[in-house]
């Protein structure tokens, strides 16, 4: 485990980053993950076609529903003057089905948390895309579920939205709570007895800060610790291992405005390229793990990929959240996920989780062997979760 400067060194770090910092201005922050609806999944359920759900994102048509998906890049400037660049989604009802057929396009396995006494609201940039010109009426629902993931029967935050054919924010009432809840933020269009296609961009939920609990995202500095066989610039707070045999070639590659997604920051990316492969190889930052804090509020990994290999094939990537007590390992790793990036920059992330106050968790990265090449570039990785700074008494 830590030793006690370890621990004050992640402290400090944790309490002067910016979000921290930002704390103390009253912002809020945005609790729908993935927002710019990037990457892909193959979260669906029934009749869907077209493009994958976005990552964390799903789409079901039960019965004899059908959907239709379509990822559409809007430019800068497009849903206001100064707009970011951002992709919507063409979410199209083709068949509605029986009443009863549920059909949606929801985040229901990245759930946020909602805790009592803080205020959220819902909003969403919404345009019609029926092509007979008509506007499209859609329910917007933020469903509460209980400790369990069941339904409680509300939905404080919902509206009912009436998109045009001018991109236009549409915001839903503030709620709070007395008690601890879950919730996510899913759409349904409403049959007009016409066209049923709408463009969806940018939705959001304000909400409590949340911060990054992951250390040096972006991967600066060249202090990091290496055990094994490790060849190369380790980051600060991070380390790379390679024993029982097993080789890493480790590479600090600086990364340029735009070349994540259009509108990226200037960061680094790591590169990782295994020699010899054995059941001892990795990255993480385990020797500087982040608490988990407080209790029972969800949380959420993703990261950026990208395969280097020489002969431009996919790499195969676990990317684990293993969860560790004062006994050590748990054996618990409820935020992990796997992921095969292309030679393009892409998003993955992993499903929502909690867990108790006294553990705590690091990220860990393993490229699996495929037979072919092993190479992979990484880039700002997150844990995202609600402010742990000033609670419990403090605020």
């Amino acid at each position: 485990m830590l030793s006690l400067a370890a621990w004050f060194i992640l402290i400090g770090l944790y309490i002067t980053s910016p979000v921290v910092a930002s704390l103390l201005t009253g912002l809020t922050t945005n609790q729908v993950p993935n927002p710019d609806f990037r990457g892909a999944s193959i979260n669906i359920s029934g009749n869907v076609s077209g493009d994958a759900p976005p990552a964390q994102w799903r789409a079901f048509a039960l019965g004899s529903s059908e959907i239709t998906l379509e990822r559409v890049e809007l430019p800068a400037d497009t849903l206001f003057p100064g707009s970011p660049a951002t992709t919507a989604l063409r979410f199209t009802l083709d068949d509605f089905g029986e009443p009863s057929e549920d059909k949606a396009l929801d985040h229901a396995g990245v759930l946020f948390s909602v805790n009592p006494g803080e205020v959220y609201t819902g909003s969403v940039y919404l345009r019609s895309d029926n092509a007979d010109m008509s506007d499209q009426p859609l329910a917007v629902s933020l469903p509460l579920l209980d400790d369990d993931g069941l339904f409680t029967g509300q939905e404080p935050g919902s509206f009912s939205p009436v998109a045009t054919r001018t991109w236009t924010l549409f915001s839903g009432p503030e709620f709070s709570t007395t008690e601890d809840f879950r919730t996510f933020i899913a759409f349904r269009l409403t049959d007009d007895g016409g066209d049923n296609s709408v463009l969806i961009a940018l939705p959001r939920v304000d909400g409590p800060l949340l911060s990054n609990r992951v250390p040096n995202p972006g991967f600066t500095g060249t202090g990091g610790a290496f055990d094994g066989s490790v060849n190369g610039d380790v980051p600060d707070f991070w380390r790379g291992f390679a024993v029982n045999g097993s080789e890493l070639d480790i590479e600090i590659v600086p990364l340029a405005v735009d070349a994540l997604y259009p509108g990226s920051p200037a960061t680094n990316a790591v590169e990782l390229t295994v020699q010899a492969f054995s059941d001892g190889i990795g990255f993480d930052h385990e020797l500087f793990p982040f608490s988990l804090a407080p209790e029972n509020q969800s949380l959420w990994a993703g990261v950026y990929l990208r395969s280097v290999n020489n002969d431009a094939t996919a790499q195969q990537i676990s990317v684990a959240t293993p969860v560790f007590d004062t006994g050590g390992f748990t054996g618990r790793q409820p935020g992990s996920f796997a992921a095969t990036p292309g030679t393009n920059w892409q998003y993955f992330g992993g499903p929502s989780f909690r867990e108790v106050s006294d553990t705590v968790m690091d990220l860990a990265f393993r490229l699996l062997d495929d037979g072919g090449d092993d190479s992979i570039q990484i880039a700002l990785p997150q844990v995202l979760a609600p402010e742990q700074i000033f609670r419990d008494g403090f605020e």
